[in-house]
């Protein structure tokens, strides 16, 4: 019955029937109450708010304190909530409990979880450990299921992580590779089935990883693919009529983005006729969001970033009035975001870049630019 209303999107009258059915089952006998860890599981995955999500779980490890799945659920959510050490403890805990070949995607889940968590403490080679591990059972199971999508779905993500890490580490060509099997993966998803938003919303971050990469090592023609292609893959995501959406709000700036990434390889390329362009058109975008959400934080600090870039190519273009100009309109912003908000870091040196490049120029005004 709960399996019914879940299917019919009855989210509110599964939850009910899921609670009664969790509390029923506790009275009984010792053996029913896996029925009552069934549904609270079911209850953690459906929550609508995290709180009520590790509420759920956690009635679930208080009936079986060895409940893998409750554990794993719980420490993705502490994880997100940026609570690593519990997070940790938590896996910590199913790990030691997912002995041999058993239950796989349990074994996947909780590696990429480690991992996640090593790199962020900055211990790369461990992180690296558990997501080739990962990486490992995601290939098995790929291989002994081809028609299992999730499974090549999964794989693409532990794919995408061990690139992360190893282009952290400087492991340019490593991180090339992985990236690109990730991508490759998730192509083939897509031709599959295609206009599945799954299968669609990783291709344009990951082909933005690559042209990263490729920038990186110089390769500069092969980056302005990568991004021209992340850039056509992002655009219809990001089309009306749903503009103001939120999903839609990101993909716009997904699309800023990739015309900014296009700007840094045309100005490194000294084409700053065409990074200027690209830069532009990311400012027009960015400056959509900031104006349509004032009191978002990142939306104000990109469009600060685009301004300053094309502050820059303005500069080496021997144009400093309207370089000036677009320095003091990111000065403008980054003013706003490191006084009043007592959040931000003091002397925080994102906000304060627009802020020297105005004062360096400010002197200079309208006059003769050394050349």
């Amino acid at each position: 019955m709960a399996f019914d209303l879940l299917h019919a999107n009855k989210l509110a009258a599964a939850t009910r029937l899921l609670e009664a059915i969790g509390a029923d089952r506790l009275s009984r006998a010792r053996a029913e109450r896996v029925d009552a860890i069934i549904a609270y599981r079911l209850l953690g995955n459906i929550a609508d708010t995290p709180q009520q999500a590790l509420a759920a779980f956690a009635r679930a490890i208080e009936i079986d304190s060895n409940d893998v799945e409750s554990l794993l659920g719980s420490g993705w959510i502490t994880l997100q909530q940026d609570l690593p050490g519990e997070a940790e403890r938590r896996f910590r805990r199913a790990l030691s409990l997912l002995a041999g070949d058993a239950q796989p995607w349990n074994r996947f889940r909780v590696r990429l979880g480690l991992g996640s968590i090593r790199e962020q403490h900055g211990e790369l080679p461990d992180a690296l450990t558990f997501y080739h591990e990962a990486v490992a059972i995601g290939e098995q199971q790929a291989r002994s299921a081809p028609g299992d999508t999730s499974w090549r779905r999964a794989l693409s993500i532990a794919y995408e992580k061990a690139g992360d890490a190893r282009a952290a580490q400087g492991s340019l060509a490593e991180a090339l590779d992985a990236y690109r099997s990730a991508l490759a993966l998730v192509d083939r998803l897509q031709q599959f089935e295609p206009g599945r938003p799954t299968w669609q919303h990783p291709m344009p971050g990951l082909s933005i990883k690559i042209g990263s990469v490729l920038a990186a090592r110089a390769d500069r023609p092969a980056a302005l693919v990568a991004y021209a292609d992340a850039l056509a893959l992002a655009q219809p995501l990001a089309q009306p009529p749903a503009r103001s959406d939120p999903g839609n709000r990101l993909w716009q700036g997904v699309v800023a983005t990739c015309h900014e990434k296009i700007g840094d390889v045309r100005f490194a390329m000294n084409a700053s006729a065409e990074a200027l362009a690209a830069y532009r058109t990311a400012i027009g975008i960015r400056q959509d969001l900031a104006q349509s959400a004032p009191g978002h934080i990142a939306a104000q600090r990109d469009l600060a970033g685009a301004l300053t870039k094309a502050g820059d190519v303005l500069l080496a273009r021997g144009e400093p009035a309207a370089a000036l100009s677009s320095y003091n309109d990111a000065f403008a912003i980054t003013n706003r975001l490191v006084d009043p908000p007592p959040t931000i870091p003091p002397g925080c040196a994102t906000w304060q870049r627009p802020l020297r490049r105005s004062a360096l120029l400010r002197p200079l005004r309208a006059t003769t630019w050394p050349r």
